[in-house]
């Protein structure tokens, strides 16, 4: 008979994987035909680890590439600057793309520690780009309202546990 574990004990060199659940004939057959391969990694940190630093250590294996433009002249390699920063309470930037139906960006932010409250998403542009304008947005990119831009950033209220999505249009000058 089979039993749920509540609780794991990590008392001996081993990982045990259940990847595919018979138990009850409702998900796989007993006996399965062919190679079946699966990948696992696995990361090591300190039991202080916060949801959100969990999150973007789960994360990083899958999103490897970090944006960087040149910062200083003539793109010089040790003045390289972040294309997106976020300050303030802990946030993980989990979506950057073009949006569906504007000339514009969307960036779309994940609080996963439960704090409500500003968020200030700083965007460094390369030269001869800035900022027009900036809205609060659905997931669908329906706009909620304009944001406020300040030198290159925008201040985004999180919902605590919630998404927040910003679309960012820019001028060429």
């Amino acid at each position: 008979m089979y039993r749920w574990a509540d609780r794991l004990r990590f008392d001996r060199g081993h990982i045990y994987s259940l990847v595919m659940n018979n138990c009850w004939t409702t998900n796989f057959r007993a006996g399965q035909e062919g190679t079946l391969r699966f990948r696992y990694r696995l990361a090591a940190a300190g039991p202080d680890l916060s949801a959100s630093e969990a999150a973007a250590l789960a994360w990083r294996p899958f999103y490897p590439l970090l944006p960087f433009l040149p910062g200083g002249k003539e793109g010089a390699p040790e003045a390289v600057r972040p294309l997106l920063s976020l300050e303030g309470a802990p946030a993980v930037i989990s979506c950057l793309k073009r949006a569906e139906s504007r000339d514009a960006i969307l960036v779309r932010m994940v609080d996963f520690d439960g704090v409500a409250g500003p968020r200030v998403l700083r965007v460094s542009l390369p030269d001869g780009l800035r900022l027009r304008e900036s809205y609060a947005t659905t997931p669908v990119e329906t706009r909620l309202g304009a944001l406020p831009l300040e030198d290159g950033a925008v201040t985004v209220d999180m919902p605590a546990h919630g998404i927040a999505t910003v679309e960012l249009a820019e001028d060429r000058m």
